[in-house]
């Protein structure tokens, strides 16, 4: 995915999914990677899935002095889905399909029952931040390849999820995370293990923050620790997407461009937005006037014809609903919010490089 909008349809986050189904002996919904489905063929490995969330091949490669465990496992590429953001291609790797079936495709998402968008994950009002009662989540249910493992009943799986534990002190408490798959991934054939870092940090502070490179630094022994405790468990370190450096653009900085909108909002994702729209022509002008070098323009319709949120001829109810007119894909480093309260340094969702390419490591093969 070379700063395209063409998703692999053999080497992304979907296939790498769809060949650990193959492994467990459950039938893939799309085509699996002949080089992963070489790699699980031992019997006698355990295998371990570690999520580092945001941590692509660019930004590996940024970090390279301060995770030299990580980075001299890395044996192959893969890319994200589109677009390549957490909702979409976490939850393309949880479930072995692509953001088109499941519905979760950006941040914020339009939901017909509520009239309102939605943050999915937190099902609170995009505008109002008010909760959503009863959680959006229910609306968005699927069958993740931990419950479909463990319905072979021949095979054990489990995940553990760095948002699971918490504390009055931080967010995500990495420490009991790591603790807790340490002590616990030997009773079970497959795990999987999401870490939120360092994409939370790499937002908010960038590439050259010293917090940034001590998590770094922090993944990376916890990780070498993991392998050397569990020599036979398989490891499979990836992101789910990079980040870009970005330049904020405000949605209301041209009003002609405002005015041209049902709502007065983007919503998914910044550098992946999708806009309702009362006047077709004034939008397309505006777009020529004053995004055209940044965002490349679609319509409902492309989007749909040429498989941009996969390859599936099943397309989700609420994936439809929340596609508006148009989107706007960003080529550049310009990235929409709706307020000008927001201090992102990093983001994705776009087509560059840097944002889609992730680097896979392969510990105790």
């Amino acid at each position: 995915m070379e700063e395209t909008l063409k998703l692999s349809k053999s080497n992304s986050l979907a296939n790498l999914s769809n060949s650990i189904l193959y492994k467990y002996g459950i039938k893939p919904f799309h085509q699996t990677i002949p080089y992963i489905d070489e790699l699980l063929k031992n019997e006698d490995k355990k295998i371990s899935l570690v999520l580092l969330d945001g941590f692509g091949k660019y930004i590996i490669e940024h970090f390279k002095d301060y995770c030299p465990f990580i980075y001299s496992s890395l044996k192959y590429e893969i890319d994200s889905v589109f677009p390549s953001t957490t909702t979409a291609s976490t939850t393309s790797l949880l479930s072995g399909k692509y953001p088109i079936e499941t519905g979760y495709i950006g941040w914020s998402e339009y939901f017909n029952k509520y009239d309102s968008y939605i943050d999915i994950f937190l099902s609170k009002n995009s505008l109002t931040k008010e909760d959503i009662y009863p959680n959006v989540l229910n609306l968005l249910k699927y069958e993740s390849i931990i419950d479909l493992i463990n319905k072979t009943k021949k095979y054990k799986a489990r995940s553990f999820l760095s948002l699971d534990y918490k504390n009055n002190f931080k967010e995500d408490d990495l420490d009991v995370l790591f603790n807790e798959a340490n002590n616990l991934i030997d009773y079970y054939d497959f795990s999987y293990i999401y870490v939120s870092e360092p994409d939370h940090l790499l937002h908010h502070y960038g590439l050259n923050d010293k917090y940034v490179y001590d998590i770094v630094k922090y993944l990376d022994e916890n990780i070498k620790n993991l392998a050397k405790v569990h020599p036979n468990t398989l490891f499979l370190v990836i992101a789910d997407h990079g980040l870009t450096d970005v330049k904020l653009e405000y949605i209301g900085h041209h009003q002609e461009f405002i005015d041209s909108l049902e709502d007065k909002n983007f919503f998914l994702e910044g550098r992946f937005a999708t806009f309702k729209v009362k006047n077709k022509k004034r939008f397309i002008d505006s777009y020529n006037k004053f995004y055209k070098d940044d965002f490349i323009l679609k319509t409902k319709e492309d989007i749909l014809n040429e498989k941009i949120l996969g390859y599936s001829d099943t397309i989700n109810k609420y994936a439809y609903e929340t596609l508006g007119d148009f989107f706007l894909i960003s080529k550049s480093d310009m990235c929409f919010i709706n307020t000008l309260s927001s201090d992102l340094k990093m983001h994705h969702s776009g087509i560059k490089k840097e944002e889609t390419k992730i680097s896979m490591g392969v510990i105790n093969l």
